[in-house]
């Protein structure tokens, strides 16, 4: 039986707040669903393991924050892998009390504040049923749903989630030369590329911060060096081999599908060969700058640009000769990945403003290494 099916159930992702002893108290789940419209009744879903969830039987109520696309990473990290027992996770973000109860504000879609109906029993977890008593809107903000965490932000079910399945990890059995060495944090399932033992002692997972004792090492089969393919829609590049990933995966930029991944030496050896009547031929879309390479009065009269769906109608006609825009470049093929999610930057990132946020998992550039 393949439990990996249960992942394409729906979900989204929320703040739990209560009290314990007048202190405020929180975790993340996952699962929150509406129960009756009259009398308003939800139920959540929640570890039993979890220190919040005694808070809530002792408080007898409870407050759910709607997690947005907008919510920073840093706040899953806080609620989801650490206990309210030794931390405080509100410190350091946007909090507000309503009816004396503790409520995340911070770039969320909604909240509300439940009155506990009753706990069932669900072995490792307690279904909660709870009468909603107050609600309120924060911000124009698009909920998070569950499968926008894990292909967007990268993140992983922690162990206490009902949703939890444990990854097939490849120990390692012996040294090889050739492979890469990577670790990966037992507890969030981030994974460091390099050697971790070089990190200082207080080096801490930039998921769920826990210390280096929690990575465990994997050895990696031999890949072929410095593979990468590239969206031919955006250009996003993709380090590693693309065909391991499932069907469905998307480019997390421009959200197509695979098969527009092209392998990166494929791309050089395709514009070896141009078609002579295309050559030096290229269109820019004038609402979002797409550049089609070829003759655009080639395509059908439904074309559209693969950004922003415009017809072709909006296409200008370039000449290679005369280029509409050419950066100068201070170095050849320069680029930056983050230390985080992976993501590539082709182009010198020094010369975005200091607010510049990686687009994936939304650290600031200090996370940004030269290639």
């Amino acid at each position: 039986m393949d439990m990996k099916v249960l992942q394409n159930l729906s979900y989204g992702l929320y703040t739990i707040g209560t009290l314990k002893y007048g202190r405020k108290v929180g975790c993340v789940v996952n699962t929150v669903f509406q129960v009756s419209a009259d009398p308003a009744l939800i139920c959540i879903s929640m570890n039993k393991d979890n220190f919040t969830h005694d808070c809530i039987k002792e408080e007898g109520r409870f407050s759910v924050s709607i997690l947005s696309e907008d919510t920073d990473p840093a706040i899953i990290r806080a609620f989801g892998f650490q206990s309210s027992e030794k931390n405080d996770k509100y410190d350091g973000f946007k909090y507000d009390y309503v009816d004396k109860m503790p409520v995340m504000i911070q770039d969320i879609s909604g909240y509300l504040i439940c009155e506990v109906v009753s706990f069932t029993d669900a072995e490792t977890h307690s279904l909660i049923l709870a009468k909603v008593t107050n609600t309120g809107f924060v911000g124009n903000h698009k909920p998070m749903t569950y499968d926008y965490y894990h292909k967007v932000i990268k993140g992983k079910a922690p162990k206490n989630a009902p949703t939890y399945i444990e990854e097939e990890v490849k120990k390692e059995e012996s040294p090889k030369a050739e492979g890469k060495v990577s670790y990966y944090c037992d507890v969030c399932g981030y994974v460091y590329e390099g050697d971790i033992t070089k990190e200082p002692d207080d080096y801490k997972c930039p998921l769920c911060h826990m210390d280096k004792s929690h990575f465990v090492k994997v050895e990696e089969e031999p890949v072929e060096e410095n593979v990468s393919y590239y969206c031919d829609v955006c250009g996003y590049v993709y380090e590693g081999d693309i065909t391991k990933e499932p069907d469905d995966y998307v480019c997390p930029l421009c959200g197509v599908d695979k098969s527009h991944f092209i392998k990166s030496e494929e791309k050089s050896a395709a514009k070896e060969e141009p078609k002579a009547e295309d050559a030096g031929v290229s269109y820019y879309c004038d609402v979002c700058g797409y550049v089609y390479e070829g003759d655009i009065t080639k395509e059908p009269d439904d074309y559209v640009c693969p950004l922003c769906a415009v017809d072709k109608s909006h296409f200008i006609k370039v000449e290679k000769e005369e280029p509409v825009k050419e950066e100068p470049k201070a170095e050849e093929n320069v680029s930056y990945y983050c230390d985080v999610c992976g993501y590539v930057y082709e182009g010198d990132i020094t010369k975005e403003p200091d607010d510049y946020e990686c687009p994936l998992c939304h650290v600031d550039k200090s996370h940004f290494i030269k290639q």
